[in-house]
């Protein structure tokens, strides 16, 4: 059964103009030239220190690019870029209103897609675009759905278009992929937070913003920190801290992302060191004492 989620935490920025990839490829980490119109990446924004601002999927939309990144960071994000345009022909745009953006979640997705009428993409990460409707893969059994709603609404019904935003969310982290809230913002930097190994660094592309230190983290191979998927039968929040059962006093791990089931059990993705991971120690939130459970993510973080 098709599932269907609407993401108005989702906010949509538009770089547009001659110079948009030239701007864009010292801006994000993503090597932008590798964004064509049948594919789309994660890329992130850092500060000259090499800590993430903002990360998201990018794509090419006709002859502009479009960046998804979470809503309530879109307007300070899109300030800060203008800053750096100075010559360059850019302009950036905030479309988060002006389109929806659906999630859909299915075990048969492609006959999903087909029985709905909307455009199949064939593989992960690749994106189609049909009558100003984009289709994003996100995973075998989800997609994003973007476009206006004169666009959506010939296919998609409002009437069954769910507003909780568990699903998507759970999703999400059960798949590994961390999102930058205003509260994370300026707190690790890429890798710390699996950007790379996710497709979303360009290490082969020249300078941008940060790039300096998340190079040189890459090539010294010094991540010390990785983000891992937890699970625990008490309520966690974003922020909280994770400890070591023996030594309450030291923190381990810092929850980023988290997401609750009808049971108030929490799944959540949390920076931790690699080191307490390796030997395997027992973990806790700190402020609870409540007892966390590694679990595998689909793409190896960290190795014996």
């Amino acid at each position: 059964m098709l599932k269907q989620v609407r993401l108005n935490h989702y906010g949509l920025l538009r770089i547009s103009g001659i110079d948009a990839e030239k701007f864009l490829q010292g801006q994000l980490t993503q090597d932008i030239s590798l964004v064509t119109a049948d594919r789309f990446y994660w890329t992130g924004y850092c500060t000259p220190k090499g800590r993430l601002l903002a990360n998201g999927l990018i794509w090419r939309n006709k002859d502009s690019f479009l960046w998804q990144i979470r809503r309530e960071l879109v307007e300070s994000l899109a300030k800060r870029l203008k800053m750096y345009i100075l010559r360059d022909k850019v302009t950036i745009d905030d479309l988060s209103s002006n389109y929806q953006q659906i999630g859909l979640l299915s075990d048969t997705l492609n006959q999903d897609l087909e029985q709905y009428q909307l455009p199949c993409p064939p593989l992960k990460e690749s994106k189609t675009l049909e009558n100003d409707l984009q289709v994003l893969r996100i995973a075998s059994n989800r997609a994003l759905i973007i476009g206006q709603p004169q666009s959506i609404e010939p296919h998609l019904s409002n009437d069954n278009i769910n507003t909780d935003l568990t699903l998507w969310s759970l999703a999400q982290i059960q798949d590994g992929y961390p999102e930058i809230t205003a509260s994370a913002q300026d707190q690790w930097i890429p890798q710390m937070l699996n950007l790379d190994l996710i497709h979303g660094i360009g290490f082969k592309k020249g300078c941008y913003t940060g790039q300096e230190i998340v190079a040189r983290t890459h090539y010294l191979g010094q991540v010390k920190r990785r983000t891992c998927l937890f699970q625990c039968n008490d309520m966690v929040e974003e922020g909280d801290h994770l400890v070591d059962e023996q030594d309450h006093e030291t923190t381990i791990g810092h929850v980023v992302n988290v997401a609750h089931d009808s049971e108030h059990r929490s799944l959540f993705l949390a920076v931790v060191q690699t080191e307490a991971i390796r030997k395997q120690l027992n973990l806790c939130v700190a402020r609870t004492h409540s007892h966390v459970v590694l679990i595998n993510l689909p793409y190896p973080v960290v190795t014996p």
